[in-house]
């Protein structure tokens, strides 16, 4: 199992669409999840199991974010409040999170 969190408008989507299949059979969870309480349910479901759990954090600035967000389809845009709000929460992912890897992508 793969975590791939980061801002909206980070690249997590894009990054899983060129890159996924280096990994397969695998599952992603293509969404912010910005901090350990929120990647805590997908750990505590990997552990059930007894799979590997990795995470990619999707490192992007703010300002990066909000500029990728505005190039997207009206229909697709999120939020401009919601991208800040889970900058402000972002916690980077960390070994004590259970992760048995982590691998971070610096993407402005």
């Amino acid at each position: 199992m793969i975590i791939v969190c980061g801002l909206q408008g980070a690249g997590k989507s894009s990054w899983i669409k060129l890159y996924g299949y280096r990994y397969s059979p695998c599952i992603f969870f293509d969404a912010a999840l910005p901090g350990a309480r929120h990647r805590g349910k997908v750990s505590q479901i990997a552990k059930q199991f007894g799979t590997e759990l990795w995470v990619v954090w999707i490192k992007t600035s703010l300002a990066i974010a909000l500029q990728r967000n505005a190039l997207r389809a009206m229909d697709e845009r999120v939020p401009e409040k919601a991208i800040r709000s889970v900058a402000e929460l972002f916690e980077p992912p960390t070994m004590d999170e259970g992760f048995d890897k982590i691998i971070i992508l610096d993407y402005d």
